[in-house]
């Protein structure tokens, strides 16, 4: 395979980082994980990821969080409470 084209984005930078990081963790390079989402667009003629715009209720809970509100809990705790349900 012949890398004979680049491409230049602009992104922020913690979205960067917080991305390398997990990559990282993957063993996986940055642009090959774009490369990897590229070829999947190719492979399924369609974008890989579901998008849906978010209801209102959605974009209030991520106002709220956004502003410091919410409730913060481990994984264990999140169980306990959709158990609950």
């Amino acid at each position: 395979m012949h890398l004979t084209e680049q491409l230049n984005i602009r992104i922020e930078h913690n979205l960067r980082e917080e991305s390398e990081q997990v990559l990282k963790k993957l063993g996986i390079k940055t642009g090959d994980a774009v490369r990897m989402l590229l070829k999947q667009i190719c492979l399924t003629q369609s974008f890989p990821l579901e998008l849906k715009i978010p209801n209102q209720k959605t974009i209030a809970a991520m106002e709220e969080l956004e502003n410091g509100g919410g409730t913060e809990m481990n994984l264990e705790e999140f169980n306990k409470m959709i158990d609950n349900l």
